[in-house]
């Protein structure tokens, strides 16, 4: 999936269908992000 974005905010930026929001630092060209990890336990009895 390709998304293009026009011009970037330094700070946390909202992407389109990302389950979080992209850290952003433009002027070290530099992003991050990061999907949480979610874990689930259920009783097998």
């Amino acid at each position: 999936m390709h998304i293009e974005i026009v011009s970037l905010a330094e700070g946390w930026v909202e992407v389109p269908r990302a389950l979080t929001p992209v850290r952003c630092v433009p002027d070290h060209d530099y992003a991050t992000y990061v999907e949480p990890n979610v874990w689930v336990r259920h009783s097998l009895a």
